[in-house]
């Protein structure tokens, strides 16, 4: 693979990512609206406590949260994208899109100690948290799965 490929699944990935996100972004406002349940903060603390960054307001809080996110998302974008150019798209590569996601989640931030562990959720953050994902990496699948012209193996 030269390096022009790899520059090209990459900024592909990205904007899969991208869009998976914005997937994400108005799952999370449906969860808020339906359940008044306000949107995890999870990636600014993550960010925060990585970064040893202090938000002051609220506000700035929440607009931190969501650029973490963003690039976040555009990251994992990135591995799906990589997962695409293998030959690997549509329910399988999103399937192991999203197990990778889960075990990041679930396994190694709470073994650097990021985030608690997932048995320590109660069952509707983590169902919500299921969906959130979920629509992620659909809306990620499809946008990677759009970018490679049909009938090609690779990128």
């Amino acid at each position: 693979m030269s390096s022009n490929e790899t520059l090209i699944i990459i900024g592909k990935g990205f904007l899969a990512g991208a869009v998976g996100v914005v997937g994400l972004i108005l799952s999370q406002e449906i969860e808020k609206h339906l359940f008044q349940q306000e949107p995890s903060r999870a990636p600014a603390e993550v960010a925060d406590e990585l970064l040893d960054l202090q938000q002051k307001s609220k506000a700035s809080r929440a607009e931190f949260n969501t650029v973490i996110e963003s690039v976040y998302g555009s990251g994992w974008g990135i591995f799906r994208s990589f997962l695409g150019s293998q030959g690997l798209r549509g329910p399988s590569a999103s399937a192991l899109h999203l197990a990778a996601i889960g075990a990041n989640v679930s396994l190694l931030m709470p073994a650097i100690g990021l985030v608690q562990p997932v048995r320590k959720w109660d069952k509707q953050k983590l169902a919500f948290e299921l969906v959130h994902h979920s629509v992620y990496v659909v809306c990620t699948g499809i946008a990677c799965d759009f970018l490679v012209k049909k009938g090609q193996s690779s990128f």
